[in-house]
């Protein structure tokens, strides 16, 4: 937990300093060697698009994905992997339109979606500043 929560629960005194420390996931080298299983088939570099942001308010457009992974694959070759989560409809939609090597991620666990991850080359959640690409 990090951010306005945190700080709120520190300022209230419902939790000490001390108590918080950084989530972390374990991956397993069976977890990884499926992971590379899945995507040695697809041509590096990888980048995984992950559109799902758990509030509205946050989410990008739907068209802000196309227009990004459109030009990732024209300008560095990337191979666009979006992962399913709360909203089949709106990953389609992205992959659909963006084509070329664009693809979906099926739903699995989270230790499966982080052992992905690990994989990918970039990982450009919803909210990742791009002024740098």
């Amino acid at each position: 937990m990090s951010g306005r929560p945190l700080k709120m629960l520190l300022s209230e005194g419902l939790i000490r300093t001390d108590a918080v420390s950084d989530p972390q996931l374990r991956i397993t080298l069976q977890e990884r060697q499926d992971a590379r299983e899945k995507l040695d088939e697809i041509e590096r570099p990888i980048v995984v698009l992950y559109p799902d942001s758990g509030m509205q308010i946050k989410q990008w457009s739907t068209g802000s994905f196309v227009q990004l992974g459109r030009e990732l694959q024209q300008r560095y070759g990337a191979s666009i992997v979006v992962p399913i989560e709360s909203d089949s409809t709106q990953v389609i939609e992205i992959v659909t339109a963006i084509g070329g090597t664009a693809q979906i991620w099926q739903p699995g666990t989270l230790r499966e979606l982080a052992a992905m991850m690990m994989r990918a080359s970039h990982v450009l959640p919803h909210w990742q500043q791009l002024g740098h690409l």
